[in-house]
């Protein structure tokens, strides 16, 4: 039980002092008693009473417990007038202000060691609680019953919600008294303009201590009969109310009670009951700090779902126009190769830089979530080099760039083949963008301890100092003319730093300033014991067949280049514009091969596979869609899909694909 001094029925100092008084008298009167017996009566007995006085009533009922011994034991003949007499009462002074003075500072540290240790008690419970969970509607009553009856005989709690206040707790001591301080609550709402209680307190931002009450100030603090009528019948004798508040926004108000223990709250319990009060305010401000933080994360996420969700949808929808021109392209290279060549190079040119635009924004996106999977296998630097290489190669020719490579071909590492070679193609592009026509580029590669070291240096224009640290951020250039020449979005060198890291490398750029050239060093572990790197021997010549196969596609240019391509070298096709006239055909045609675009209308691409492979047990199927994301790859696989094209592709792509399903099928 929380220690107080001022409790029981000598809290109030009326009636510690008209203790005090009886007890004087009583003693006096029994002094009289013993006269008859014992002349003069001892005024040790006169010390053993103040010494109860003080420790029952306090210090200022026993200075009046002694001085009203000392003059009525005088006036009562108890003691002599004589000059002994008042000597020995002089003593009786001394001895009595000694005796008040040790059991009062006694009682005072006892007193203050024993609250110091329950407020700590207190306190620390009360917070413990309160830390269990972010869902203060469960801690709040819990830390609640631990205040109750420890140090009040009632207490609630009232929390803002949404404007309105909420009773998040309300515990009594007695039982029997919680529905009445429920209805209490419930009957009398709080008013914002009340000169006392929880209105004030919630209006003001400041705590209320009413140390007594009774049936006088009662009906000063509740003007309210109905009201007043409930505060009898539960008998408070004392009350505080504090705000629970962070700053200056005050959350709410925590409600004490003193009744039946007899108890009063005194001026130092006000420091406690601030102390829970912001202890609860904590907890709140957590519990709303972590839903906001909640609804920010699902923000977030449906954001970032949003995000992906229209990354893929950009990319279905720019690599579906993009197939027909790349196949019509390769038709008409297959019906006339001589014709139109410079052109289709051209066009041929800026559809593939269309698609690396593309790559590369679905590239970022699988970055930021952690999506990218590597397939990794001992590799080496060179064929890697040889790879990216290829893949700039337009736009160094295009530029007239003098392109330099010394690659040590014992470099061995374990990556992703393909990765890697974004990763050089990334660089070099770059490389051969910054750098003005007729300039040179170097792509060299060494041993470094047990770390292989790939540097692409260019003679452009450098970079400044300041963007050094900010180059491989996303959608970060140096700055272009009005032109911009140089293209892009800014993702070739955040996508270079990513693969890197994920493969355990580091990447980094130097320059010495505008005009100087950039370096970019890639540095990539070693494999402890390099194994020679497995090179594929050519696959024995045959003659493919040339099979049956069925086009789906909802684009109608799409749909008649990709089956004009593939009759040019050979193969029998039908045509289908949706899944209803693609079942149809196939009851007729029986193909060896299906190539199914994914979104079609009517029932998409998964539908129809499911349906044809109904019709058709045996035949393959082949999604040629825009969709590119591995969760697409995986889905199709799922769905029965035999290979996964994405748009645009070559015809060649498309050929040796048909080739091998329809060379295992028969």
């Amino acid at each position: 039980m929380y220690v107080s001094k001022s409790q029981g029925w000598l809290a109030r100092p009326s009636k510690a002092y008209g203790f005090a008084a009886i007890v004087t008298v009583v003693c006096l009167a029994c002094g009289l008693a013993l006269r008859s017996i014992v002349d003069p009566v001892p005024r040790t007995i006169f010390v053993l009473v103040i010494g109860i006085v003080t420790h029952y009533a306090g210090r200022g009922p026993a200075v009046v417990a002694l001085l009203g011994s000392a003059v009525l034991g005088h006036l009562a003949g108890l003691w002599p007038n004589t000059t002994p007499g008042l000597v020995a009462t002089v003593f009786l002074l001394i001895a009595g202000a000694g005796v008040i003075w040790v059991i009062s500072s006694l009682e005072r540290t006892w007193l203050a060691l024993a609250r110091e240790h329950d407020r700590r008690e207190i306190l620390q419970s009360v917070s413990a609680e309160l830390d269990q969970s972010l869902d203060y509607r469960q801690t709040i009553p819990a830390a609640t019953k631990l205040i109750v009856p420890r140090f009040a005989d009632w207490c609630a709690v009232l929390i803002r919600h949404d404007g309105e206040l909420e009773r998040v707790a309300t515990v009594a001591a007695d039982p029997g008294k919680l529905s009445i301080v429920a209805d209490l609550g419930e009957r009398n709402p709080i008013e914002p303009e009340a000169r006392h209680g929880a209105g004030k307190v919630l209006r003001t931002g400041e705590p209320e201590l009413v140390p007594y009450i009774d049936q006088q100030n009662l009906a000063e603090l509740f003007p309210d009969p109905s009201h007043r009528e409930k505060l009898r019948t539960l008998d408070i004798r004392s009350y505080v109310c504090a705000p629970i508040q962070r700053e200056d926004r005050v959350l709410g108000v925590i409600t004490l009670a003193m009744s039946e223990s007899g108890r009063v709250y005194a001026q130092d319990d006000l420091q406690l009951v601030m102390l829970l009060a912001s202890r609860i305010a904590i907890a709140i401000e957590n519990a709303q700090l972590f839903q906001t933080a909640q609804v920010d994360r699902a923000s977030a996420q449906e954001a970032n779902r949003a995000k992906d969700d229209f990354l893929a949808m950009l990319g279905h929808e720019l690599r579906n126009p993009l197939a027909p021109i790349r196949t019509a392209l390769e038709l008409m290279k297959l019906r006339e190769p001589d014709a139109l060549v410079h052109e289709r190079t051209v066009i041929d040119r800026q559809v593939s830089q269309l698609v690396a635009l593309v790559d590369d924004l679905l590239d970022v996106a699988r970055i930021a979530r952690g999506l990218v999977e590597l397939h990794r296998r001992p590799v080496s630097l060179l064929d890697v080099v040889a790879k990216g290489v290829e893949t700039a190669s337009p736009l160094v020719e295009s530029r007239q760039h003098e392109l330099r490579i010394d690659i040590d071909p014992r470099l061995v590492v374990d990556g992703d083949p393909l990765r890697l070679a974004q990763v050089v193609a990334n660089l070099v592009t770059n490389a051969a963008k910054y750098t003005a026509p007729h300039g040179t580029i170097e792509v060299t590669g060494q041993r470094r301890g047990d770390s292989a070291v790939l540097a692409v240096r260019d003679t452009g224009i450098g970079i400044p100092a300041d963007m050094l640290s900010r180059v491989f951020d996303t959608f970060v250039q140096a700055p272009q003319a009005i032109d911009r020449a140089g293209g892009g979005l800014g993702l070739g060198l955040t996508i270079v730093k990513s693969f890197v890291e994920l493969h355990g490398g580091k990447v980094t750029a130097s320059s010495n300033g505008p005009g100087a050239g950039t370096v970019f060093e890639v540095v990539l572990p070693l494999l402890a014991a390099q194994p020679a790197v497995a090179t594929a021997e050519p696959p024995p010549e045959h003659v493919p067949r040339r099979g049956r196969v069925l086009v789906v596609d909802d684009n109608p240019d799409a749909l008649s280049m990709l089956a004009d391509a593939l009759e040019q070298v050979g193969y029998t096709t039908a045509r289908a514009h949706d899944g209803p006239s693609a079942l149809a055909v196939a009851a007729d045609l029986h193909p060896d091969v299906a190539l199914l675009d994914i979104g079609l209308p009517v029932m998409d691409g998964y539908e129809l596979a499911r349906r044809l492979r109904e019709v058709d047990a045996g035949v393959k199927l082949v999604a040629v869609t825009g969709y590119g994301r591995p969760g697409d790859f995986d889905r199709s696989q799922r769905a029965g899909f035999a290979a996964h094209l994405v748009k645009p592709i070559s015809i060649s792509t498309v050929e040796s694909t048909l080739d091998r399903l329809v060379t295992s099928s028969s």
